[in-house]
């Protein structure tokens, strides 16, 4: 035996080696990955509760619209991240989701609101917080704000089984981790498994009003904002031209829905800062919009629609904001006071809402 030989078998050891490891460790991982389950998707995973973790509502909301014990859902964008689905519901007697995503497009609203439907064929209350997302003429992209350029999962909104194994991707791996986090003590991720979150404790912290008003102005004082002394008069027919695509969609959706279910559209309370101006063409938009969805009531039985959006108590007052479009969590609880009543076929009377339908006293 020369002395080569060896050194040649050692290397061919060393090789395997280094190929059972390179192998070998990505497939643990993998198989590690498809136990935790982050996304809670996988039919065969263990039955573990698991919780939407941090950045991963896209991912995550799916499997929380087709768990079958929920009989109602909340839709919508941050605006309704805070309406606190176990409260609502106790108030309501229903066992409720929240199905709200940061930048939700309404493209992805209306595929929740579709995908919830698909579980629950007669759900007793679908929810849709409309806010300045949906009033655009035209509709917007699949993916908004600070999700566009992104990817859709469209892999977890499908039937097919087969193509709802994760790919093997440093973001899979993160939300694995926090889920792995979160199964063995779920205190420490705050997101429960019907979808509901205290985003503010994250992204805020402690409530600041100075911080408060420089999130909705810019700098910390208050500022008038410019209006229209004469308010802008559209023609009829200019009017009959706006598509309001993304409305429409939400109407064929809504329309798919039995007569039986509760059908509630809130048009969410911006601050007034991040309304359209008074006598502007987007007020007059605004309310075209408001319009159209209240034209819903002769497609549509058992509709409520509630409008926060208007210069009230509620949207003209800074301390009432973290920034120009959430409310803090005392004006979430009057909001679900409003619906609550709304639901049970009244209303709570107050100057911080209009019932555009079923109107009351001609408003």
């Amino acid at each position: 035996m020369t002395q080569s030989e060896p050194t040649a078998r050692h290397w061919r050891i060393f090789n395997r080696w280094l190929l059972a490891l390179g192998l070998g460790i990505p497939g643990l991982l993998y198989l590690a990955v498809l136990l935790i389950d982050p996304f809670d998707n996988l039919p065969l995973s263990p039955d573990l509760a698991r919780y939407q973790v941090g950045g991963s509502d896209r991912f995550f909301k799916p499997s929380v619209a087709r768990r079958a014990h929920y009989d109602g859902a909340i839709i919508g964008t941050s605006t309704a991240m805070l309406l606190h689905p176990r409260r609502l519901g106790r108030a309501l007697g229903l066992d409720l989701a929240n199905l709200a995503m940061p930048a939700a497009s309404p493209f992805e609203q209306v595929r929740l609101l579709r995908l919830f439907h698909a579980h629950h064929p007669e759900p007793a209350l679908v929810m849709v917080a409309l806010d300045h997302v949906w009033c655009s003429r035209r509709a917007l992209p699949r993916l908004i704000g600070a999700n566009a350029g992104g990817t859709l999962p469209d892999w977890l909104y499908d039937d097919n089984p087969w193509n709802d194994w994760p790919d093997f991707s440093p973001d899979v791996l993160k939300f694995a981790r926090r889920q792995l986090r979160a199964i063995l003590d779920p205190a420490q991720d705050p997101a429960g498994r019907d979808g509901y979150y205290d985003f503010t404790v994250r992204d805020y912290g402690a409530y600041d009003l100075e911080q408060a008003r420089r999130n909705i102005y810019g700098d910390a004082a208050p500022r008038p904002r410019p209006e229209s002394r004469t308010p802008l008069a559209v023609d009829p027919a200019e009017r009959k031209r706006w598509l309001f695509e993304d409305i429409a969609m939400l109407r064929k959706a809504l329309v798919e829905l039995p007569d039986v279910t509760a059908k509630l559209l809130v048009f969410m309370p911006l601050h007034w800062y991040a309304q359209p101006a008074p006598g502007s063409r987007a007020e007059a938009e605004l309310h075209e919009c408001k319009r159209r969805v209240t034209g819903f009531a002769g497609d549509l039985r058992n509709l409520s629609v509630v409008d926060f959006m208007r210069h009230t108590p509620i949207t003209l007052r800074d301390v009432n904001y973290w920034d120009g479009v959430h409310v803090t969590h005392a004006v979430i609880r009057r909001l679900e006071q409003v619906m609550t009543a709304v639901l049970r076929g009244g209303d709570a009377p107050g100057p911080d809402h209009v019932l555009l339908f079923p109107a009351e006293d001609g408003r």
